[in-house]
């Protein structure tokens, strides 16, 4: 899946249903939900934000914490939560891997 929101030209489009969630499960809050929204706000492949406000929200969010970078990711990242607790190291290890094939800009 990482590929698909970073690599692959797909466009992606965010629904992130909020306001119909229990506290705590919020879009953001969810660690495989916030990887793949650092991966598309970081290759820049997230077509609604400029016509959804909450995904609009959403990136100024990730922006503010520089959470589209390696650092910023893990620091934000660790206030996620996972179903399962050995995700954390493959999506941490995912996001450091993708982000490092990112064409560099000079």
């Amino acid at each position: 899946m990482e590929l698909m929101y970073s690599m692959s030209n797909t466009p992606v489009i965010v629904l992130p249903m909020d306001d119909e969630v229990a506290a705590g499960t919020e879009y953001l809050a969810r660690g495989w939900c916030f990887f793949e929204f650092c991966l598309a706000f970081s290759f820049g492949t997230i077509t609604n934000a400029d016509i959804h406000l909450p995904v609009s929200q959403m990136c100024r969010t990730v922006a503010e914490l520089r959470a589209d970078t390696v650092e910023g990711f893990r620091k934000s990242f660790m206030a996620t939560k996972f179903t399962n607790k050995g995700d954390r190291y493959v999506v941490t290890t995912l996001f450091e891997q993708t982000l490092n094939k990112k064409p560099r800009q000079w």
